[in-house]
């Protein structure tokens, strides 16, 4: 499958991916050793790819294709520091088959990447299972509504082991 590359945001994405990523490593350095199931839920996933550069200037293709960058999954997922468990949900039936196929391909890479859930659904039911599903967990939550859309994360430890 060619990878399917979305076309959203800006450096101020690049920049929010970076603090997003080094964020996340920080809060499983911190609670790593403290008995908690670490849990990620990104319920926007998405392809798994995002567009750096346009493919466009209102001349047609003039332009080169962007460059295809990794989004966020595929970016929480490389982090060195490891949660116990990652749950990815897309709406969107062709994120969701990309966003497999990125993980399928970063794992022939880095057989050590974790294994995610993933599934085809509705933000606000994937959500709304996983925080039933937690509730008796404490955690973070980093809602961007910066672009006009709603980009959901949330981190989530459970009770000690």
């Amino acid at each position: 499958m060619s990878r399917r590359v979305q076309h959203f945001g800006g450096s101020h994405t690049e920049l929010k991916l970076d603090v997003v990523s080094g964020y996340l490593a920080a809060y499983a350095r911190a609670l790593k050793d403290k008995g908690f199931r670490l849990s990620y839920l990104d319920a926007f996933a998405g392809s798994g790819w995002r567009a750096v550069g346009s493919a466009t200037d209102g001349q047609g293709s003039l332009l080169p294709e962007p460059e295809a960058a990794a989004g966020s999954a595929l970016r929480v997922l490389r982090n060195a520091e490891r949660l116990n468990r990652y749950v990815f949900g897309d709406a969107n039936e062709d994120n969701i088959a990309s966003l497999r196929a990125a993980i399928a391909e970063a794992k022939s890479i880095d057989p050590s990447l974790p294994e995610p859930e993933i599934h085809c659904c509705d933000a606000n039911d994937l959500v709304a299972r996983e925080c039933t599903r937690l509730r008796r967990s404490s955690g973070l939550i980093d809602v961007d509504d910066s672009l006009g859309g709603l980009d959901l994360r949330v981190w989530a430890h459970e009770g000690r082991r």
